[in-house]
């Protein structure tokens, strides 16, 4: 399928979850696990739990549960495992305001950055539109100092796309590179991780959300990874930028 090895790990995660589930369930057909209704009862009871918190779960985790597990069914068709491909219809998602960041919020966002990495993080998913995973994946030999020109190797479904950030954000990841510089020439080799923690390690998806929650904090804004990415595509659109060029930079494979 082409998928990264985060989505690899969430439908293992959600399999286990509806294993457990068919488990309680006193169900150990596969014919009766791979039905349409089986499905549907999975979905019902999803409905009818909570949170840790008490909380009922969000139609984005109950929309993301029946995909996976949609996922599961379509392969199983495909190898032959069920000669009848089961007819679900997905759960809808409710309609919200997304989370973006406005042109008066994002100076304060800015302003909350305590070190060169905070600031060369933010500038750059504001100034790329770059998903949380592509930041962390990036190595400095990924990005010319000189043009601003990045090359995402590890895109969505791991395909290869090339960027580019204004001289403005450039100049604030080049404080960040000189800095690193100083402190050893190795943690700016080309195959070294671009973002590092202060052990010089690459810095994970935890660690990532770990430094934006306390930006978001400090700077009274809130925002995600993710939000920042569309506050990207949104600053694009209002400038001008030509829609199928910003699907090209922003690596959507379908224009809707």
């Amino acid at each position: 399928m082409g998928a990264t090895s985060n989505t690899i790990k969430t439908y293992e995660y959600i399999l286990n979850r509806f294993y457990d589930w068919l488990d309680s369930q006193n169900i150990y057909s596969c014919m009766e696990a791979l039905e349409t209704k089986t499905l549907n009862h999975f979905i019902l009871c999803l409905r009818e739990s909570t949170t840790k918190a008490g909380k009922p779960f969000s139609d984005r985790y109950i929309n993301l549960y029946a995909r996976s597990v949609k996922t599961f069914f379509r392969f199983c068709y495909e190898e032959k495992y069920i000669s009848e491909l089961p007819n679900f219809k997905m759960p809808k998602i409710r309609k919200a305001k997304l989370l973006q960041l406005d042109q008066n919020q994002i100076p304060l966002v800015m302003g909350a950055c305590d070190t060169n990495r905070d600031l060369a993080i933010m500038s750059l998913a504001i100034a790329s539109g770059l998903r949380q995973s592509e930041l962390i994946s990036l190595n400095w030999g990924n990005i010319n100092l000189r043009t601003g020109r990045i090359e995402v190797l590890e895109g969505k479904g791991k395909k290869y796309r090339i960027t580019k950030v204004d001289k403005q954000t450039l100049r604030v990841i080049i404080k960040y590179h000189n800095e690193l510089k100083s402190l050893d020439s190795d943690f700016v080799l080309p195959d070294s991780p671009l973002f590092q923690t202060d052990e010089n390690k690459r810095i994970k998806t935890f660690g990532l959300r770990s430094i934006m929650n306390r930006i978001s904090t400090k700077a009274g804004v809130k925002f995600t990874a993710h939000a920042l990415r569309r506050t990207f595509a949104k600053m694009a659109v209002k400038n001008g930028m030509d829609i199928i060029w910003l699907q090209e930079l922003m690596g959507h494979s379908q224009l809707e």
